[in-house]
Parts: structure tokens; C-alpha cells; sequence
């Protein structure tokens, strides 16, 4: 959701840019269901970052 604001996109914008439902992003960044792996990709794709920069940081031991 971070990625998308920074962005200014609404999220049926950026459900219409990843060929999505406004309603499966809101679920999406609640939490509510799993996102699948293409979506992630998709959306890495959409914002020119590699898939790992949509899960932050790694924590460190």
C-alpha cells in the first residue's frame, strides 16, 4: 500500500494497471487473502523495482 500512495494511485487505479479488481487490492493490503505471486511480480514490473523491494528489508540476526 506504502509503494502505491507514494505513488498517488487510488486503488482502482492501480487495480486497473495490474488488471485486478479494486476490490481484490483492498483485500490484498488487508491482508485478507493471500496475494498470489503474479500479482506480486506484476506489481514489482508496474513500479520498476526487483519483487524483493515490495517486502522491504531483511531482518537481520
Amino acid at each position: 500500500m506504502e509503494a502505491r500512495l507514494a505513488c498517488g494511485l487510488a486503488q482502482a487505479q492501480f487495480a486497473e494497471q495490474l488488471g485486478l479488481d479494486e476490490q481484490d487490492v483492498a483485500e490484498f493490503e488487508r491482508g485478507a487473502v493471500r496475494t498470489p505471486p503474479e500479482v506480486l511480480y506484476n506489481a514489482a514490473q508496474f513500479f520498476g523495482r526487483p519483487l524483493s523491494w515490495l517486502f522491504g528489508p531483511l531482518p537481520t540476526s
